[in-house]
């Protein structure tokens, strides 16, 4: 039977806790935070009340369990605790622990093929891990005190716990580092980065969709526009919404009264108000555009029927309207352009294209003489090589042209093929750069650059070294021995209701 090892007191207070390299990082590399990690203690805020234990899937027969305790437990407490930063909710608990099952399923099988391929921890080393343990820690130092306070059973587990930790970082570090990488090997990497290309470019943004176009779409589609001020009632049911009606026939209290009485939606305590609305803004609420247009059609004071919404029953009181679209007023043709860039923006690209294809057309000589010559700005980038995926040793596009719509193309396989196979000073064809078109001519290329410094072996390294954490998590999580029963434990043992 293992044995909690004695802690010796001499000298043990003078050991400082080591904040650097300790605290979980959930941004990180999920694998890096199995190496990096020591011990996540339980916050306060926790999804799941119950103690007990609760299967999620396995790795090559080992459960992977959940308790409050377990890294499992750890990894739901230290993901609850970042997303409380941005206002997480129970809504959230689902992202929560399917990104704490993620490390705990990494860290289940790399303590498999740990235990597999043999490798042995000492004594010594799991003390240390021990009196670096931030449990026992108090002013900054370790504690015997707190260490002498700890339950023999709660010791023995900690034991086991760092002694896992151990053998868990010291695998995946031997199979990270273990082949290592020489300086030719990075010198060969950086080469990777050349030929570089210096751009000049035009850009053809949203900014120049005309506003007499804007107009004209509002003009087609001008019932989208209608604007009309309602109030509502919302019921679970249809029996529910009859009883609404049968009330409203009675004529015994006004509609925004039976409204702050019945509807259970979040316009009851404001009588049921909807205050004025465009017909786009309200049709999605409509499982039927009939009975959506017929609200239309009311007399001003009128009630509907019952009708199905994504509230279940509702019964609308049209206050007032419905009015034409102005659209002379500038909200209006605001309002239009907002609608057309979110809905249907496939117009708006394919006549930002058609613009620069008619000023590729119509420009000759230089790219520069054509954008004085039309009156398009003119910008223009640093030095870049491909660089797909932005990978962080070699320049990337928001460094090489920030600011720009050009800095967003950094996964763009088609505009970095169209820069490095154009010859330098023709001018490109249309790329697509997020909600921009741009247009771009080559200026300059440099086919080689200076020695590779440490300060670039050390950015290379990194990089790679990401490269082969990601692999490492991806060999898990893809293995045969790995079963993902997930979603299953999930319904089962946190979420029966199906709330998530």
């Amino acid at each position: 039977m293992p044995t909690t090892p004695a802690v010796p007191e001499t000298d043990i207070n003078k050991k400082k806790h080591p904040t650097q390299g300790r605290l979980f990082k959930i941004a990180m590399v999920v694998v890096l935070s199995l190496i990096l990690i020591t011990f996540l203690m339980p916050s306060a805020g926790k999804f799941v009340e119950s103690s007990n234990q609760a299967d999620f899937g396995s790795y090559d027969g080992t459960p992977i369990t959940y308790t409050q305790e377990n890294f499992f437990g750890r990894q739901v407490n230290a993901f609850s605790d970042y997303y409380s930063q941005y206002g997480a909710n129970d809504q959230m608990v689902y992202q929560i622990y399917s990104e704490a099952f993620r490390s705990a399923a990494v860290q289940t099988g790399l303590e498999k093929e740990a235990a597999a391929a043999g490798i042995l921890i000492t004594e010594s080393r799991v003390l240390d891990q021990l009196v670096q343990n931030p449990r026992f820690f108090e002013d900054g130092s370790f504690s015997l005190d707190l260490y002498k306070a700890v339950s023999p059973a709660e010791k023995l587990q900690i034991t086991k716990d760092s002694r896992q930790d151990l053998l868990v970082r010291q695998y995946a570090m031997d199979l990270l580092q273990g082949s290592q990488i020489s300086d030719k090997d990075l010198e060969y990497v950086a080469s990777l980065e050349y030929p570089q290309r210096k751009i000049s470019f035009v850009t053809f943004s949203d900014a120049d969709y005309p506003e007499a176009e804007v107009v004209s779409y509002g003009q087609k589609n001008s019932k989208l526009f209608k604007t009309i001020s309602l109030a509502r009632i919302s019921v679970a049911n249809e029996g529910d919404a009859q009883r609404v009606l049968d009330e409203i026939t009675k004529g015994e209290k006004p509609f925004e009264a039976l409204a702050q009485a019945y509807s259970t939606d979040t316009l009851a305590q404001a009588g049921g108000a909807l205050d004025w609305r465009s017909y786009y803004e309200l049709q999605a609420d409509f499982e039927n555009v009939a009975d959506f247009d017929q609200l239309f059609t009311l007399a001003k004071g009128a009630t509907s029927g019952k009708i199905k919404t994504v509230f279940g029953y509702s019964v609308y009181k049209l206050v007032d309207g419905p009015t034409e679209p102005d659209f002379t007023q500038a909200a209006l043709k605001e309002k239009v352009k907002t609608y057309l860039l979110r809905n249907d923006r496939g117009l708006v690209e394919d006549y930002l294209k058609t613009q620069a294809q008619t000023f590729i057309t119509s420009a000759t000589g230089t790219l520069e003489k054509a954008a004085a010559s039309t009156g398009k700005k003119l910008e223009s980038s640093d030095f870049f090589p491909v660089n797909y995926g932005n990978l962080s040793f070699a320049t990337t596009l928001d460094k090489a042209a920030p600011g720009t719509a050009v800095a967003s193309l950094g996964s763009n396989e088609d505009f970095y093929k169209a820069v490095f196979a154009m010859e330098k000073g023709k001018i490109s064809a249309p790329v697509n750069a997020g909600s921009s078109v741009v247009v771009f001519q080559v200026v300059d290329e440099k086919t080689s650059g200076d020695a590779v410094d440490e300060a670039k072996k050390s950015a290379i390294r990194s990089e790679l070294f990401k490269d082969r954490s990601e692999a490492l998590e991806n060999t898990i999580l893809r293995s045969p021995k790995f079963k993902d029963e997930f979603q299953k434990g999930f319904t089962t043992y946190i979420n029966p209701q199906g709330n998530n």
